[in-house]
C-alpha cells in the first residue's frame, strides 16, 4: 500500500518578508510579536523580553466570600 503524505506540501512557504513600516501600520507599537531567540539575542532585545514584570495581586478565595 502507498503511504498517504500528511502535513504541508514540500517547498511550501511558511514565512514571508514584510517591511517594518507596513507592520507598524497594522499593529500597535506595544503589541508583542514572536521572533527567534537567537535573533532577539543578536540584536540585543532578549534581555528586555525577560524583565520581571510587576506581579498582579492574587485573589484569595476567603476574601471573595466574607
Amino acid at each position: 500500500m502507498k503511504e498517504i503524505k500528511r502535513g504541508r506540501p514540500f517547498n511550501s512557504v511558511t514565512t514571508v518578508k514584510v517591511r517594518m513600516i507596513d507592520l507598524l501600520g497594522v499593529v500597535l507599537t506595544d503589541c508583542e510579536v514572536v521572533v527567534g531567540r537567537k535573533w532577539a539575542d543578536s540584536v540585543g532585545v532578549l534581555d528586555k523580553c525577560f524583565l520581571k514584570q510587576q506581579a498582579e495581586p492574587e485573589l484569595q478565595i476567603e476574601a471573595l466570600f466574607d
